[in-house]
């Protein structure tokens, strides 16, 4: 059965909305901020249900640290600057290379 055959309308009901008419254009910036801080709160929450003791400082500032490399990555895919995008490309590539010397001296 096609979806589209399979519509039920409703009195006073002549047409299905289009999308692309009906629903205002998010600002990327602004769906990648809702849904970091969406799911990183979710993961918090599996933390604390796992005993993690997430009201310390040291681990805010890593969990922060994490967070904003995620944001960072996913503003980068969409064409974004994002501040720690620098310091993120700097790490990788010292991982990068720091993996190679060790592969290299094997």
């Amino acid at each position: 059965m096609n979806v589209a055959n399979n519509i039920v309308f409703f009195p006073g009901v002549t047409a299905i909305p289009q999308q692309s008419e009906e629903l205002p254009v998010v600002a990327p910036a602004m769906l990648i901020d809702g849904m970091v801080d969406h799911y990183t709160g979710q993961l918090v929450d599996h933390f604390i249900k796992h005993g993690f003791d997430v009201e310390n400082d040291t681990f805010n500032d890593h969990f922060a640290f994490t967070v904003e490399s995620l944001r960072s990555c996913l503003y980068h895919h969409v064409g974004l600057d994002h501040p720690m995008y620098q310091i993120i490309d700097k790490i990788i590539a010292e991982i990068k290379a720091q993996r190679d010397k060790s592969v290299d001296s094997k």
